[in-house]
C-alpha cells in the first residue's frame, strides 16, 4: 500500500486484494466517487490506479503514521482528527485477513473518550489557536495504531505520548510562534516541574512512559478512586522521582517499578482515608444534631412569638376596655380597639420579617456547609442528603399561620376603625 498526504487529501494506491467492506468505506471517504459503485472502484484498484480520498470526516484511521509525519504543528493535526470519533462512530483501521486488506475495529470505548475529556478540561492549554474542544481523540487509539499488525509506528507512538502528557500536565505552553516547541508544566507544592519537547520528537517520546502513567490513571483497577485523584498521585510521584533524563531512559523493565510507586502512594492514601471516613461520619452526625436543634429552636421561637402576640392582644383588650368599664360590642366601631390592632399588626409584621430572615440565614448556612464539606472534606452529595431543606412543612405552617393572623388583624382594623 502506497500513500502520501496533501493537507487532508490522501493519495492512495493499493497493491493487495481489497475486501468489499473496505472498498465501501474508501468510497464513502471520497465525495468525488460517491456516484461510483463498488465494482467500478474495485476495477480502479485492481488496475493499480492511484486515487484520492478525504478520510477526515470518516471513522477510518488510515495511513496515520504518514499523516502525523506530514503535520508541521498540532493545530492542523487535531483539526483532522476532531470528528473521527464520537456520535456512535466505532473507529476502524485497515488489517489483513487471508492476504486480503480488510477493515477491523480499533480497541476503543466511549468511556475512554469521556475520561480523557474530563482530565483535559482542567488543563491550561496555551498552544496558539488550539482549543481543547478540538482534542477529541484519546491516546489509547494512537497507542493501538503504534503497534498495529506488529509494525512499529514511531509517529503514532509520539502522538500517544504527547496526548498522554497533555492530560497529566497542569499547563501546556507552546514556546514559539511556529508551535514546534512545547513546555509541559506540572504544579507541585514546592515548585513547577517542567518537561520540554519538540514537535515530532520521536526519539525522546518513544518509550511509552507517559502513556503508562496515563493508562494507570484511567485503568479499572481502582474503580472507586476518582481519575483526577490518581492523576494528582502521578504528578506528585513524577515531580519527586523523575527528571527529563530519567523519563528518556525509561524502558519496559522500569514500567513495573513505576506502577508500583503509584500503587503504593494510592494504598497509603486509601488507608488514611479509611480513618478519615469514620471521622467524617462523626462530623456529619454532629452537624445533623446541630441543625435539627436549630430547626426546633427556630420553630419554637416563632410559635412563642405568636402565642405572645395573642396574650398581648388579650391583655390589651382587657386594659383598654374591661378595666375602664367599657362594654365591648364586636359589631360597633371602636377606635381604641382599632389602635390596639394596629400595634398588633406592627408586631406581627416584625415577627414575619424576623422568621423570613432566620429562614434565609439558615439556607445560607446550609449552602456554605455543603460547599465546605464537598471542597475541603470531599464528602459526597449523597452523604449530605440530610442537609437539604427538610423543614418545608414547618415553614409553610408558620407562614400560613402568620398570614392568617395578619389578614384577620387587618380585617379587624378596617372593621373597628370605620366611621
Amino acid at each position: 500500500m502506497k500513500c502520501s498526504w496533501s493537507t487532508s487529501e490522501l493519495n492512495l494506491q493499493l497493491d493487495d486484494q481489497v475486501s468489499d467492506d473496505l472498498i465501501m468505506h474508501l468510497n464513502g471517504c471520497n465525495p468525488f466517487c460517491n456516484g461510483e459503485n463498488i465494482t467500478a472502484l474495485r476495477t480502479h484498484i485492481d488496475r493499480g490506479d492511484a486515487f484520492s480520498i478525504y478520510p477526515s470526516a470518516s471513522n477510518l484511521f488510515i495511513c496515520d503514521e504518514q499523516f502525523i509525519q506530514s503535520c508541521t504543528h498540532p493545530v492542523a493535526l487535531f483539526k483532522y482528527y476532531e470528528k473521527k470519533i464520537g456520535n456512535g462512530k466505532i473507529p476502524i483501521t485497515i488489517g489483513k485477513r487471508d492476504d486480503i486488506l480488510d477493515i477491523e475495529p480499533v480497541t476503543y470505548s466511549d468511556d475512554l473518550g469521556h475520561t480523557y475529556q474530563e482530565l483535559l478540561d482542567t488543563v491550561i492549554l496555551d498552544v496558539g489557536s488550539l482549543k481543547k474542544a478540538a482534542v477529541t481523540t484519546p491516546p489509547d487509539i494512537f497507542y493501538y495504531l503504534s503497534n498495529h499488525n506488529g509494525n512499529s509506528n514511531p509517529f503514532c507512538r509520539f502522538l500517544s505520548e504527547f496526548l498522554s502528557l497533555m492530560a497529566i500536565s497542569d499547563r501546556v505552553i507552546a514556546s514559539d510562534e511556529n508551535l514546534n516547541k512545547f513546555e509541559f508544566q506540572i504544579f507541585t507544592k514546592d515548585n513547577v516541574k517542567k518537561f520540554r519537547f519538540t514537535w515530532q520528537d520521536v526519539e525522546s517520546m518513544n518509550n511509552n512512559f507517559w502513556y503508562s502513567c496515563y493508562k494507570w490513571i484511567t485503568s479499572d483497577g481502582q474503580k472507586s478512586v476518582d481519575a483526577k485523584l490518581k492523576r494528582n498521585i502521578v504528578r506528585e510521584a513524577i515531580a519527586k522521582h523523575y527528571s527529563e533524563d530519567s523519563v528518556k531512559s525509561f524502558d519496559e523493565e522500569s514500567k513495573s517499578e513505576l506502577i508500583q510507586i503509584f500503587d503504593n502512594i494510592l494504598r497509603l492514601i486509601v488507608s488514611g482515608r479509611t480513618t478519615e471516613y469514620f471521622e467524617t461520619q462523626k462530623t456529619l452526625k454532629a452537624e445533623y444534631i446541630d441543625i435539627y436543634s436549630k430547626n426546633f429552636e427556630s420553630f419554637s421561637n416563632v410559635v412563642n412569638a405568636i402565642l405572645a402576640l395573642i396574650v398581648a392582644l388579650v391583655a390589651g383588650m382587657y386594659g383598654v376596655l374591661f378595666a375602664q368599664g367599657e362594654v365591648f360590642d364586636v359589631f360597633s366601631p371602636n377606635k381604641s380597639v382599632g389602635i390596639l390592632l394596629i400595634l398588633m399588626l406592627v408586631a406581627e409584621i416584625f415577627v414575619l420579617i424576623s422568621s423570613i430572615a432566620k429562614f434565609i440565614s439558615h439556607n445560607s448556612y446550609i449552602k456554605k456547609l455543603r460547599k465546605i464539606n464537598s471542597d475541603k472534606l470531599m464528602i459526597s452529595d449523597e452523604d449530605q442528603e440530610y442537609l437539604k431543606n427538610n423543614r418545608t412543612g414547618l415553614v409553610t405552617f408558620v407562614y400560613i399561620t402568620l398570614t392568617v393572623i395578619i389578614a384577620l388583624t387587618i380585617g379587624g382594623i378596617c372593621w373597628f376603625m370605620r366611621s
